[in-house]
């Protein structure tokens, strides 16, 4: 699987590049097919394809034959493991084709990003002395592993500052280089640039269990932009006027803004509490019971699901689905304005959770009815927090960052899912 998409990547820049323009004769009818005009991406994408597939597979083989060498059997499961999970991001992509008109391949494109550097890393640390990794093989797995949580956070660092940009970017009216595709850029430049850093540290080293130490440390500093993705509690800014001032559509209220502050502010402090612990660590200190997962803290888990599970808004406005929209604005507003009871004098469709949206736009926001789809990030920031403390001691934050990952987004209506499953891990 990793070897046939790191092949289509490369095949489709092959596919690009031999699609030359239309000829006129091609436009005849039949012509084509005896003349062969302007085919030639098409020959030379099912070459490329199968030509690439086979050298990747080569080169995953070749790696793997070397680790068997220095490390054991193990550590090869480990390497193919990890191959696994980089390619998560392309399954998702291609599980969504059958169900939506979506043609980016951005997915795609992360997924062969990180699989290039997760081969190229791994041949590295191979290439290694077998006595390197002789008396501690295992650690070959969790280097690899924490290198490649480094290049990641390296990575989503530049989508952090631009998360950063943009909700902040109103207050000194400051969008340069607001766009995705510059964003896209520059994130390639920094996830190479982390790649050749944690090449360069593996090399360097000395003894794996130093090395590791070393990884640790640099992934949890490049995770220290991780807490800017709390931000997308905030909506987003967009240009106004003549489109050159930055404008919030919905007015954060006093006590709105110290609970963004006090979240961000809380995740940085325990991100560098974190990090402290692991400067403290002494050199010849024993961290093989630790593994790179550990290393994400609740913030950034938090932060990072804000990210992929908000959904932008624009500019404020009634949602025409009158039943839904009223199920989240009605309950708030008949308890505070009309005094109706929860379960008493009014009942609500879903229980408790659809006062919560009515409950955030009147205190965090100025109250009224078009702020409702603001809120819907501050109930999934709530939820969620919850959620992965509950979850955190039987799979780890990581673990529980997945799970809440390929859980509903946050829409005021998914996060009772999150909230029964939830109360099950709880009291069940």
């Amino acid at each position: 699987m990793a070897a046939f998409v790191v092949a289509s990547g490369i095949a489709g820049r092959v596919y690009r590049r031999f699609n030359l323009p239309q000829h006129y004769s091609e436009l005849v009818v039949g012509n084509v097919a005896w003349n062969y005009d302007n085919k030639f991406h098409d020959y030379a994408v099912l070459y490329a394809i199968v030509f690439l597939f086979l050298a990747v597979l080569a080169v995953i083989g070749g790696v793997a034959a070397r680790l068997r060498r220095v490390a054991g059997i193990g550590e090869v499961d480990r390497f193919h493991e990890l191959l696994l999970v980089l390619c998560v991001p392309a399954v998702l992509w291609a599980s969504a084709l059958p169900t939506t008109r979506d043609v980016s391949q951005d997915l795609l494109n992360v997924s062969r990003a990180l699989l290039g550097v997760g081969i190229g890393l791994a041949a590295v640390a191979a290439s290694k002395p077998a006595v390197f990794w002789r008396d501690e093989p295992r650690l070959f797995g969790d280097a690899l592993q924490r290198a490649m949580l480094f290049v990641a956070f390296a990575g989503l660092a530049v989508a952090a500052i631009a998360v950063a940009q943009n909700r902040l970017g109103g207050l000194w009216q400051s969008h340069a280089g607001m766009n995705s595709e510059v964003a896209w850029r520059r994130a390639k430049i920094l996830l190479s640039c982390a790649a050749l850093v944690g090449a360069g540290l593996i090399l360097r080293a000395r003894d794996p269990l130093r090395l590791n130490q070393v990884l640790a440390r640099w992934a949890m500093g490049a995770q220290c932009f991780m807490p800017l993705f709390l931000l997308c509690l905030l909506p987003p800014a967009w240009l106004a006027g003549s489109g050159e001032t930055l404008a919030a559509g919905y007015a954060l209220s006093t006590a709105g803004g110290w609970v963004v502050f006090s979240v961000v502010g809380f995740a940085v402090v325990d991100g560098a509490w974190r990090f402290a612990q692991l400067l403290r660590v002494p050199r010849t200190g024993n961290q093989r019971g630790s593994s790179a997962t550990g290393l994400l803290t609740v913030g950034s888990a938090l932060g990072l699901l804000l990210f992929f599970k908000t959904p932008a808004l624009g500019v404020p406005s009634l949602s025409p689905d009158d039943y839904h929209f009223g199920e989240l604005l009605v309950p708030w507003w008949s308890w505070r304005e009309m005094g109706m009871l929860p379960f008493w004098d009014y009942a609500p469709a879903r229980g408790l959770t659809n006062y919560l949206p009515g409950f955030v736009s009147a205190t965090l926001f100025e109250g009224g009815a078009s702020s409702i789809g603001a809120s819907y990030a501050f109930v999934f920031a709530g939820i969620g927090w919850l959620a992965l403390l509950a979850l955190r001691p039987l799979m780890g934050v990581a673990g529980a960052f997945v799970a809440l990952l390929l859980g509903p987004y946050a829409n005021g209506i998914g996060e009772i899912d999150i909230a029964a499953t939830l109360f099950l891990v709880l009291f069940c």
